[in-house]
């Protein structure tokens, strides 16, 4: 299943509606539950599967792995191995003014840190794929730093901004079983 965007929503959206849940306590437990809500919607997180199987190299072979089947790939690292990174850069934003983008730029580096850290390598059916997930720029301080009465917008702002900071990362790797070696790199965004 590709990452869901709509549970993401909900889950931001029931830490920003008081009405429904009750307020945080701090800066350090609104960071809290909004890591718990990332690394639950990166739970789903994947890569396309190589689009050709590996190849047996000479001298034995050459020839291609008789029972490759394509599928999606999932990380080896656990979404919340990392989780302390997007904790840490959240906390660290949230003690300043909030409204202030640039204060989001610890939040930003630990998103970022989080990809570089967590997709390095892929399995699928006995295949590993192996390399670094690029991460491009997020800026939360463009939706967490801007003012709204409405906990929905809030949520539905984060969640696309967030959605589409993962979905843009794009992980670059060798990949191989046993003897296969895949014929070229396998290039993929998270999905």
């Amino acid at each position: 299943m590709p990452l869901d965007k709509s549970g993401l929503e909900s889950d931001l959206e029931k830490i920003f509606n008081i009405d429904k849940s009750p307020e945080p306590s701090s800066e350090a437990d609104a960071a809290q539950l909004i890591t718990d809500a990332v690394v639950k919607y990166l739970g789903d997180a994947k890569i396309a599967g190589p689009k050709a199987p590996g190849i047996f190299p000479p001298p034995a072979g050459p020839g291609p792995d008789p029972a490759f089947v394509s599928k999606p790939m999932d990380p080896v690292t656990p979404p919340n191995a990392n989780a302390a990174l997007i904790m840490g850069g959240s906390v660290g934003a949230m003690m300043g003014n909030t409204a202030n983008v640039k204060l989001w730029v610890p939040a930003d580096v630990a998103f970022m840190g989080y990809v570089a850290a967590t997709y390095t390598a892929f399995s699928m059916g006995g295949y590993m794929a192996t390399g670094a997930a690029a991460p491009g720029p997020i800026n939360l301080g463009s939706v967490l730093g801007s003012e709204s009465s409405d906990s929905a917008d809030i949520a539905k702002k984060l969640a696309d901004h967030i959605h589409t900071f993962f979905t843009g990362c794009i992980f670059t790797g060798a990949y191989l079983m046993g003897p296969f070696v895949g014929p070229g790199p396998h290039v993929a965004p998270l999905e």
